[in-house]
């Protein structure tokens, strides 16, 4: 299928180590622990296999919150270079390109309000709430409102009985 010089021949031949056991491969379900007793340094290249996994996929997890935050981003927040262009930062060079648009490119936090120096219940012109039994604008609404729905109400049915 693909000629062999593309592949990583030390992730081959690190992949046949682990398979071999005493010149017969073995399946991969076979007892780690057994395996682990005649090949010295196993655990420790067990160890950089987890490790380059768990590199690759935060790599992974940064690239795409990076490629997800620089495509949402709006273009006159951007900050250096066009959109556009951090985009393809980004998608080209997956590692550098998300640290430089984390760094140099991504908008900078909106400096907080600052305060007006009136806490919000002390506020000069703030609308009070009035006693609802001084205004008489609500109270003849209120008193529209409950007339309209017992006009609309469902009339009960009639408990006198028929046919005495």
């Amino acid at each position: 299928m693909f000629p062999a010089q593309f592949f990583n021949v030390t992730a081959l031949q690190f992949h046949s180590s682990c398979q071999r056991r005493e010149g017969a491969l073995v399946s991969g379900a076979a007892d780690e622990s057994a395996d682990d007793k005649g090949a010295p340094g196993a655990a420790e290249e067990n160890f950089v296999l987890y490790l380059s996994e768990a590199l690759g996929l935060a790599t992974l997890v940064l690239w795409l919150y990076c490629l997800f935050d620089a495509i949402t981003t709006p273009e006159e927040a951007c900050r250096n270079l066009p959109k556009i262009l951090w985009v393809l930062v980004v998608l080209l060079f997956p590692l550098v390109g998300s640290i430089v648009w984390l760094v140099a490119g991504r908008p900078q936090a909106l400096p907080a309000a600052r305060p007006t120096g009136y806490p919000e219940y002390d506020r000069p012109q703030r609308p009070a709430a009035t006693n609802p039994d001084d205004d008489e604008e609500f109270l003849r609404r209120l008193r529209e409102r409950a007339e309209e729905q017992r006009r609309n109400a469902p009339k009960p049915p009639d408990e006198t009985p028929k046919g005495d």
